[in-house]
């Protein structure tokens, strides 16, 4: 159960830079202890790798901009979609969002499922 976090719409103005493609949501919180840093990105039909990448990685120069610098966190890019054709989940099983030094896979999720599952 993530005790405490905080769920930022990233669709404000003043998060992002103007030419940055942005995801739709930025996560951060504590779960079982643990801080967890986690851009969202949401597809109401199929996931395109090469939409999705840029979008996560904006969330994540977000977070680095508000997330204190010493703060020990984890991190984890999500899509989540109506449907992953057999082609992009084979791109997006490479692909790589980086965070503070960090490189993580995207992690794919379908519309409905809880975010919980990759994170607590």
């Amino acid at each position: 159960m993530c005790r405490q976090r905080v769920l930022i719409d990233m669709d404000r103005e003043s998060l992002a830079e103007k030419h940055d493609k942005r995801c739709d949501f930025l996560f951060v919180g504590e779960a079982k202890g643990e801080g967890w840093v986690v851009p969202i990105e949401l597809k109401k039909g199929k996931a395109s790798s090469s939409e999705v990448v840029p979008q996560l990685q904006s969330g994540a120069k977000v977070a680095e901009k508000v997330v204190p610098k010493n703060a020990e966190i984890s991190f984890r890019p999500v899509v989540a979609a109506g449907r992953f054709d057999k082609y992009e989940r084979g791109l997006l099983r490479k692909k790589e969002v980086k965070f503070r030094g960090m490189s993580e896979l995207v992690r794919r999720i379908k519309c409905g499922e809880s975010l919980a599952k990759l994170i607590c």
